[in-house]
């Protein structure tokens, strides 16, 4: 079961295109970021890694408030969360935040970030490319 979530994990699924990237912010790109967001990053970190890596929502290509909102009130009602209303909204305003800057402000980093995900999933987890992604490269590498 994922720490705290009493949801079953499911072997070998449980690795997702985003979950091959980068588990934590440059240092040099969160240091350049407001205070509140900030603290947004770092409650986001401890929360959210109950269940999943940070790498999962810092790579996915979510960027809307309407979505980010959406997948963190799922998150937040999970057994064992511990993600009160007002972390909630903290979390949800970081992600939004970080979304601007590192998706809908730089497309092109942003796409060729995702681009080298999709490869390195498909070098070491070939079966779970096949499965899961491929076929679906031009969708995965857009930002919603």
């Amino acid at each position: 079961m994922a720490a705290g979530c009493g949801v079953p994990q499911q072997p070998p699924r449980d690795v997702h295109l985003e979950d091959v990237g980068p588990d934590r912010l440059p240092y040099a790109q969160f240091s350049n970021y407001p205070d509140a967001m900030q603290a947004g990053y770092v409650l986001f970190t401890q929360r959210c890694s109950k269940c999943h890596t940070p790498a999962r929502p810092l790579n996915s290509r979510i960027a809307s408030r309407e979505l980010w909102s959406r997948y963190v009130t799922q998150m937040q009602r999970r057994a064992g969360s511990g993600i009160t209303l007002e972390e909630a909204r903290k979390i949800i305003d970081f992600l939004v935040y970080d979304s601007k800057v590192r998706k809908l402000d730089r497309p092109d980093e942003w796409r060729a970030h995702r681009e080298a995900l999709l490869e390195k999933l498909k070098r070491e987890h070939p079966d779970i490319y096949e499965l899961e992604y491929a076929g679906q490269e031009e969708t995965l590498l857009t930002v919603r």
